[in-house]
């Protein structure tokens, strides 16, 4: 259905286009024939090159309004359901597997190719303890995702992001809870009241370190250090 409403846009503005650009090429006509006996002609533009800043010009309009709706579709919409994130998240990324893991404060989407040349991430925040209303917070590509591990942090919640390339198969909380994950297969996972990220500040520059409150282990059951690997980085969100 909406394939067929943009080609039929799309027909009614080329039959308007072509049929502008025919009157103007009869008032040029007019306009010329006129100016031949005028001491000191005016000039008009020139149908052909109207026939081709037209379209240029209505070509740039079209994107620049795809562009603002897509951007305040992803940051504006208020979410309430799963679904929702998801489809919200996949906007511009609709050939890519994603994958969301949500608590009652925080949703985290993770996006990629069936390569996983690259990988695109989102979060959502729900600021209504009363009832799920999920605005998009931040996202875009991080290269710790593709080729290490991205942790964020939110007000103790954490959401761990990764291609999974360290092969990272158990997540385990201080307080006693415990994630299995897949080491073959991306994955996001958002724990709730999980620690805290580690921070110096110098020069009135805030660095992480590193983090507290869980345990990382590999495929073999190995504890992996994740400040350790070439790829990984700290980010807090709020």
């Amino acid at each position: 259905m909406e394939l067929t409403f943009l080609l039929l846009v799309v027909l009614i503005c080329a039959g308007a286009l072509a049929g502008l650009l025919l009157l103007y090429g009869k008032l040029y006509e007019r306009h010329i024939n006129k100016a031949l006996l005028a001491p000191s002609p005016r000039r008009m533009i020139a149908p052909r090159a109207l026939a081709v800043w037209i379209p240029a010009v209505l070509l740039l309009a079209g994107l620049g309004v795809y562009a603002l709706d897509v951007t305040f579709d992803i940051s504006q919409r208020r979410l309430t359901t799963k679904e929702e994130i998801l489809e919200n998240a996949r906007i511009g990324y609709e050939d890519f597997t994603s994958q969301i893991s949500m608590s009652g404060d925080v949703a985290a989407v993770l996006s990629y190719p069936a390569d996983l040349s690259e990988a695109e991430y989102r979060v959502y925040l729900n600021s209504n303890s009363n009832h799920p209303d999920y605005v998009y917070r931040t996202g875009g590509d991080i290269t710790a995702i593709e080729r290490g591990v991205c942790l964020l942090e939110d007000r103790g919640t954490f959401i761990f992001l990764s291609l999974n390339t360290p092969r990272i198969a158990e997540i385990r909380c201080e307080n006693g809870t415990s994630y299995t994950v897949d080491p073959n297969e991306p994955f996001v996972l958002v724990i709730p009241e999980a620690g805290s990220l580690l921070r110096e500040t110098r020069d009135d520059v805030t660095y992480y370190l590193g983090y507290t409150g869980v345990t990382v282990y590999d495929e073999n059951g190995t504890i992996l250090d994740l400040t350790g690997l070439d790829w990984f980085e700290l980010r807090k969100i709020r």
